[in-house]
């Protein structure tokens, strides 16, 4: 009895093609007729019904942007996770998300978040009484470090400067640098009268 090798060496001497893929019994049966095999029609699949157009709806337009009314600062309105926040996490908060807005290597979805959440944090400091703002900034200013202080003053400066910023920004920095001036004062006279005392 011929091996595979033998027999796919004798069909080849013939010429008889479509050899490969076969066993013994099919290399045997083809010697035996000695015509090739015939070729393996490939079955093409039946064609999917194409789906029915969609009729297209007109583009909605985007949202204009709503102004801050006295209805929106109601405690209803007020986003619940700021309702309880302690007053000086929220003007943290909102002095970490105004740097985020500023930076110019945030992508514009983190910018868009940002904006959001700093009305929801504005609103919820506007509910606050004004005096305890107050105080609570001029707390924060003074644990802050001299060094640092004097860098987030020309930080303001800057910003005053920038002429692309809206009047009421530029007011609020205004506003921001007299309080700082004065805490830098007060800072500055007691890092003087502590280094006079040694």
């Amino acid at each position: 009895m011929p091996s595979v090798c033998e027999l796919k060496i004798e069909l080849k001497k013939k010429g008889i093609k479509g050899i490969s893929g076969l066993n013994k019994s099919g290399l045997e049966e083809l010697l035996a007729t000695g015509k090739s095999a015939p070729p393996k029609t490939k079955s093409k699949p039946e064609p999917k019904p194409e789906p029915k157009p969609v009729p297209k709806e007109a583009p909605k337009e985007a949202p204009k942007p709503k102004l801050l009314k006295m209805k929106d600062l109601s405690p209803k309105t007020q986003p619940k996770k700021y309702q309880t926040t302690p007053l000086k996490t929220l003007i943290r908060l909102e002095e970490n998300t105004e740097k985020l807005m500023n930076d110019k290597s945030v992508q514009m979805g983190e910018k868009v978040t940002a904006e959001k959440t700093l009305i929801d944090i504005r609103k919820a400091i506007a509910l606050r009484p004004p005096k305890e703002v107050e105080l609570e900034r001029k707390k924060l200013l003074e644990e802050i470090d001299f060094k640092q202080l004097v860098f987030i003053r020309t930080d303001l400066k800057k910003k005053i400067k920038n002429r692309n910023l809206p009047a009421s920004d530029i007011l609020k920095y205004r506003a921001q640098l007299t309080r700082l001036n004065k805490v830098i004062k007060v800072k500055n006279a007691a890092l003087f009268n502590d280094s006079v005392n040694f």
